[in-house]
């Protein structure tokens, strides 16, 4: 819950308009970013918490399901704002930024 709660945070309060811009430039890096990170956090918290769970359960399929759904999510939102652009009505997309 504290890692979706953190996600959250960065996305919505702590994300600049340039990370945004750089993100629908370079969403191999930002995707691969997001890789490191939870799998960094998962791994963390395994090696305190959870050692005597199996890794691949408590890490590696938490971290491919959080970075294939953020990559999901992300190409959504590049197709969206590709499309309002053309339209220049950006203002519905609001609640992706």
């Amino acid at each position: 819950m504290s890692l979706i709660i953190a996600h959250l945070l960065a996305d919505f309060y702590l994300q600049t308009d340039y990370m945004v811009q750089d993100k629908l430039k370079n969403l191999k890096k930002h995707i691969f970013h997001h890789f490191l990170v939870n799998t960094a956090v998962l791994t963390g918290g395994w090696l305190l918490f959870y050692q005597e769970n199996d890794p691949v359960t408590t890490v590696v399929w938490p971290v491919l399901f959080i970075t294939g759904t953020h990559l999901i999510i992300d190409v959504m939102k590049i197709k969206l704002v590709d499309q309002f652009t053309a339209h220049e009505n950006l203002n519905k997309l609001w609640f992706f930024y």
